[in-house]
């Protein structure tokens, strides 16, 4: 079952174009781990200026990337195991084709 699955995903693009979807968002969920604090700092900022509050802290945390790393490590998991599922692996049509026809050996 899973081969026909596979062998579909290959054959019609569909497992190229999620791998290529998936690729793309471990980019941005990369992008997003030295953004998010960055933003966080911003409108903390922005905050800061319209209470007049001297108590909140300024700094900027980091505490606000760790769900961006996470999807990160998450995306870049699945795409491997997806990759390598898919490509890496020959199918068994592939596997047959390769191997040597003993007829033509006698």
């Amino acid at each position: 079952m899973l081969e026909r699955v596979k062998r579909a995903l290959v054959q019609s693009y569909i497992g190229a174009i999620t791998l290529g979807y998936l690729l793309a968002e471990t980019i941005f969920a990369f992008a997003n781990i030295f953004a998010s604090p960055l933003e966080d700092w911003i409108q903390r900022q922005d905050y800061q200026r319209l209470v007049q509050s001297v108590f909140r802290s300024t700094d900027v945390q980091l505490h606000v990337a760790v769900p961006h790393l996470i999807r990160c490590v998450l995306y870049l998991i699945l795409f491997s195991i997806l990759l390598r599922w898919l490509y890496l692996e020959p199918t068994k049509r592939e596997e047959l084709e390769s191997a040597p026809n003993l007829e033509d050996t006698l």
